[in-house]
C-alpha cells in the first residue's frame, strides 16, 4: 500500500491528529511572555507541593477545605519530576488544554457525523478563550475541569447510542443499536464527572443534570428496565468513587456534610459582587474573623454561613441579585472572552437550520442538560471564566452550522457557475445534502465534487478561523489588563524572593506576591492598623506588602498605600511602575 493511499484511508485520524497540534501550538503560544501567577492559582499550587512533600494539604498552618485536591495533586506530581510549580501548572494547561479536542471531536461525530466533529474540534483549538483567556483568569483549573466534563458528556452520549447515523431512526435500527451499547460508558460518565468535581466544586452538578437527561434518552428509547437500571448504578458508583474520599475529608474538617464549605461566603460575596460594591467585596473576605487571628475567608467560622438562611432574611434583595447576574451573563458571556457576537448567526444556523429528528433530540437534550451547571452561578455572581463551560456545547452547535454554511457555499457555487463546478476531478464525497441535489441538477455524479466546490466548502471555515485567530490579542488585553492582575505583583515577588530569608513570612493582600517570590504566605485583612499589626505578630509576619490600589477599598489603611508608614514599619522597595505603587514594608520586631 502507497503512502497516499495508506493516507487516505486514515484522512479523518490523520485530521484528528492535526487538530491535537494545532491545540498544542495554540496552547504553547498562549503561554509567551511573562505570566502572573494570580489569583487561586497560588492556592492550588501550594496545597499540591506542601501534599507531596509531606507538609500536609495546606498553605496557611491547617488543612484546607476550600479547595478540591485533584488539580493539586496533579500538580505536585508534576512538580516532583520539574522542580517548579509555574512549570507544573503550565504543564497541565498544555496536555489537557489540547487534549479536550478529542473528546469535543467524539461528541461532534457521534451527534452530527465525522465532519461536525471535526470542525468543532477545530473550533476548540482556536478559540480565544481557551488560549488567550485561561492562563490569566487566575485559576489554571480551567483546562483539567473542560476535559474531564467534556469526557463525561462524550461517554453519556455514547450511553445513549448516538452514533451520527441519521438511519437509526427507525425502531428496528434503533432496537439492534440498543443492544451493542456499552455499558462501560455508563461508569465512564460517571467517573468523568466525579473526577470534574474534584477539580472545581461546580462539577459536582454535571452528575444530576447530564445523569438526568441520559436516563431520560434511554426511557425514550425503551430500554429493558434491567439494563438501564444496571447502566445508571454503573454511574453512581463511577461519580461516587471519586467524590467520596474528598466528601469524607471535608465532613472531617469542617464538621459537617457539604458539597463545598465554600457555598456560604461565596453567596455572602456574590450579593457584594452583584452590585459593583468592591470595598464590601474585601470586607467580606478578608475580614479579621472574631479571635482576630485569621481572615474570615479562611477562618472556620465561614463554614457554617448559610445560603439559604440569607436569602430567607431578604428575600427581595436576593431577587434583585438574580436580576443583575442575568443582566451580567449576557454582557459578559458574548464578548472575546467568552463566546464571541459575530459567530451567533452560525450557532443559530447549526441549531435551528434544520427540523430535528428523534435522534438528533436524544442528543440536543444531552448538550442542554450540560449548559445547566455553569448557568448556576446566577444564583450566585457571574465572572466569564465561570460560564465557560458553556461554550463546548455552543460550538458543537457552531462546527454543525459551519458545515451547513460550507454546504450553502459549494451548493451556490454549482447553481450559480456550473461550468466552474464541473471543472477538476470528483474523487470526494459530496459533504451535503444541497450539494448532492446540485450536483444531480448539472448531470454530475452525486457522489463527488470539483476541486472549486471543495474550496468553496472550505471558505467559510478560513473565513471563522481568521476572526478567531484575530480576536486573541484582544481577548488577551482584556484579561491582563484587570486591577488585579499586575506584573508589578511577579515584579515584587521576585525582589523578594533575593531580598529576603528562605522561610519569611509574606502578608500580602494578593497571593501573587509571596508565590513569586516563594515565600510563605498570609493574606493582609481589611480592618483597622492596630488589629492588623496584631495579626501580623501572631501569624509571625516579616513583611507587609501593600498595592497602592488597596486604597480604594481600605481607606482606614491608605497612609500605607501612599509609601507613608508609621514608625514601627520601615519602607525598603517599591516597584517600578506607570500606576499605583506597590511597596515593601519590613515589620519591625
Amino acid at each position: 500500500m502507497s503512502l497516499r493511499t495508506l493516507c487516505r484511508s486514515h484522512r479523518e485520524w490523520l485530521a484528528v491528529a492535526g487538530l491535537l497540534l494545532v491545540a498544542l501550538v495554540m496552547h504553547l503560544l498562549s503561554l509567551v511572555g511573562t505570566r502572573v501567577v494570580w489569583g487561586d492559582e497560588p492556592f492550588y499550587l501550594w496545597l499540591g507541593r506542601n501534599w507531596l512533600t509531606g507538609q500536609g494539604y495546606q498553605f496557611l498552618g491547617f488543612t484546607d477545605v476550600h479547595h478540591p485536591p485533584l488539580f493539586p495533586l496533579l500538580a505536585g506530581l508534576l512538580y516532583l519530576l520539574t522542580g517548579s510549580l509555574e512549570i507544573a501548572s503550565n504543564v497541565l494547561y498544555i496536555v489537557f488544554g489540547s487534549l479536550v479536542i478529542l473528546p469535543v471531536y467524539g461528541i461532534g461525530r457521534r451527534l452530527y457525523g465525522p465532519t461536525v466533529g471535526l470542525l468543532a474540534g477545530l473550533l476548540a483549538a482556536l478559540w480565544p478563550a481557551f488560549n488567550a483567556a485561561v492562563p490569566w483568569w487566575g485559576s489554571m483549573t480551567e483546562a483539567p475541569f473542560y476535559f474531564f466534563v467534556v469526557l463525561g458528556l462524550w461517554a453519556a452520549a455514547a450511553a445513549a447510542g448516538l452514533d451520527g447515523d441519521a438511519r437509526r431512526d427507525g425502531p428496528e435500527q434503533a432496537a439492534a443499536a440498543t443492544a451493542s451499547r456499552p455499558l462501560w460508558s455508563w461508569g465512564l460518565a460517571g467517573l468523568a464527572f466525579g473526577l470534574a468535581y474534584l477539580i472545581r466544586p461546580e462539577g459536582i452538578w454535571y452528575a444530576p443534570t447530564v445523569g438526568g437527561a441520559l436516563l431520560v434518552v434511554v426511557w425514550l428509547q425503551r430500554w429493558a428496565w434491567r439494563r438501564w437500571l444496571v447502566g445508571g448504578a454503573l454511574f453512581a458508583l463511577g461519580f461516587f468513587l471519586a467524590f467520596t474520599p474528598y466528601a469524607i475529608h471535608t465532613r472531617i474538617h469542617s464538621g459537617a456534610w457539604m458539597v463545598s464549605e465554600k457555598v456560604g461566603i461565596t453567596f455572602q460575596d456574590a450579593l457584594a459582587l452583584a452590585r459593583g460594591d468592591m470595598a464590601e467585596h474585601d470586607r467580606v473576605l478578608w475580614q479579621l474573623d472574631t479571635t482576630g487571628a485569621q481572615v474570615f475567608f479562611f477562618s472556620p467560622e465561614s463554614f457554617h454561613l448559610s445560603m439559604w438562611d440569607q436569602i430567607r432574611a431578604n428575600p427581595r434583595r436576593y431577587a434583585g441579585v438574580l436580576y443583575l447576574n442575568v443582566q451580567s451573563l449576557l454582557r459578559r458571556f458574548f464578548t472575546v472572552e467568552g463566546f464571541l457576537p459575530v459567530m451567533l448567526p452560525i450557532l443559530g444556523l447549526g441549531l435551528f437550520g434544520a427540523a430535528w429528528t428523534q435522534r438528533r433530540g436524544r442528543g440536543e437534550l444531552l448538550l442542554l442538560a450540560a449548559c445547566l451547571p455553569p448557568l448556576t452561578f446566577v444564583l450566585f455572581f457571574i465572572f466569564t471564566r465561570y460560564l465557560s463551560p458553556l461554550l463546548f456545547p455552543m460550538l458543537l452547535w457552531t462546527g454543525l452550522g459551519l458545515a451547513r454554511l460550507g454546504d450553502w457555499a459549494a451548493a451556490t457555487l454549482v447553481a450559480l457557475c456550473p461550468r466552474l463546478a464541473r471543472s477538476g476531478d470528483f474523487g470526494r464525497p459530496a459533504i451535503g445534502l444541497a450539494v448532492t441535489e446540485a450536483a444531480e441538477a448539472q448531470g454530475r455524479p452525486p457522489d463527488g465534487k470539483s476541486a472549486w466546490e471543495r474550496w468553496a466548502w472550505r471558505l467559510p471555515v478560513l473565513v471563522v478561523a481568521v476572526i478567531l485567530l484575530a480576536a486573541h490579542p484582544q481577548t488577551r488585553a482584556s484579561v491582563a489588563g484587570t486591577q488585579a492582575v499586575r506584573q508589578e505583583h511577579r515584579a515584587v515577588g521576585e525582589w523578594l524572593a533575593t531580598h529576603t530569608a528562605a522561610d519569611a513570612v509574606v502578608m500580602a493582600r494578593y497571593p501573587a506576591i509571596a508565590f513569586h517570590a516563594d515565600r510563605h504566605w498570609i493574606p493582609s485583612p481589611n480592618s483597622e492598623y492596630g488589629a492588623a499589626r496584631r495579626y501580623a505578630a501572631i501569624n509571625r509576619a516579616d513583611y507587609w506588602v501593600v498595592d497602592g490600589n488597596e486604597k480604594t477599598w481600605r481607606p482606614q489603611l491608605g497612609f500605607l498605600s501612599d509609601g507613608k508608614p508609621p514608625a514601627e514599619l520601615e519602607l525598603i522597595y517599591s516597584a517600578p511602575t506607570t500606576g499605583r505603587p506597590v511597596y515593601v514594608y519590613r515589620i519591625k520586631p
